[in-house]
């Protein structure tokens, strides 16, 4: 009895493992923040600038702390020195061409 008694003494004090995520090419599943950067990066490829940039600021919005956080925020400062004012669409330029139309 008293051996039964020292192993589940001995058991209840032992460290407990945490659990901790296998590698990424492992998992059967993706965390958002990284299945929101591929969705950025097939918008980005398929030419859809403003999809691309907000589906970018979402992920720093909403997953700070992750490492796509930091990946977007790189991308979008690059792509804010890269390109002009200009060469960005408004949401307002295609209202305005239609209103001077007749």
């Amino acid at each position: 009895m008293k051996v039964i008694g020292s192993v589940l003494l001995l058991a209840a004090l032992a460290p407990m493992q945490c659990q901790s995520d296998p590698p990424s090419e492992q998992r059967r599943y993706e965390h958002p923040p990284e299945a929101l950067y591929a969705l950025a990066g097939r918008l980005h490829g398929e030419g859809e600038t403003r999809a691309w940039r907000i589906t970018l600021q979402t992920i720093v919005e909403r997953y700070p702390n992750s490492r796509e956080a930091v990946m977007a925020k790189d991308d979008l400062e690059r792509s804010d020195s890269v390109e002009s004012p200009a060469a960005e669409p408004s949401a307002a330029g295609p209202a305005k061409e239609e209103a001077d139309q007749p």
